[in-house]
């Protein structure tokens, strides 16, 4: 069974974090356009892509839960996320364990952590490079870096009972940003 994680002002708290996330979205969105992205949101320099990169993708985690599963040694274990990704165009993406993403054309990533940065509270911001495509040639054919910001939630409680809680499915939402050679 899985048990899914929240508190009681877990809506509330969530419900004013994803206004907030969809105008910053919103501000990335335009702000691509006029190539001031670095101003919107702040990534943190470990999380930088190469220079001759550019972004193809940004959205929102829109439903998105990071799963455990509680060892014999009482300590939660990530097992991986599961997530509904959307575009400010309405696109859409799935990420899954692997690390995973698959764009609603049909392509496919798989990614590894090559940098981390903490956030107090919540899971870590990444940068991932991609180990594998799959699929039809789509938008992330050319992807080679994800990183995943403005975190929020998805962290598992330090202690658990294999017993009551053998799987534990943590709320969180971020930012996703597919980036490709510039050509």
């Amino acid at each position: 069974m899985i048990h899914r994680s929240a508190s009681p002002h877990a809506g509330r708290h969530f419900a004013a974090w994803a206004l907030g996330s969809a105008a910053a979205l919103f501000a990335v969105s335009a702000s691509l356009a006029a190539g001031k992205f670095e101003r919107v949101i702040d990534v943190p320099a470990a999380l930088h892509v190469p220079e001759d990169h550019v972004m193809v993708f940004a959205a929102i985690v829109m439903d998105g839960v990071q799963t455990y599963r509680c060892t014999p040694e009482h300590k939660y274990v990530l097992l991986g996320p599961t997530a509904m990704l959307r575009g400010r165009k309405g696109q859409y993406a799935t990420h899954y364990f692997g690390p995973s993403w698959q764009f609603q054309d049909g392509s496919v990533i798989v990614g590894k952590v090559v940098a981390k940065e903490p956030r107090a509270n919540t899971i870590d911001q990444l940068l991932l490079q991609v180990s594998q495509h799959s699929g039809p040639d789509g938008l992330l054919s050319q992807v080679d870096f994800v990183q995943r910001l403005a975190t929020v939630g998805g962290m598992a409680p330090s202690q658990c009972d294999p017993t009551r809680s053998p799987v534990l499915a943590v709320p969180y939402s971020a930012i996703y940003q597919f980036w490709a050679p510039k050509t």
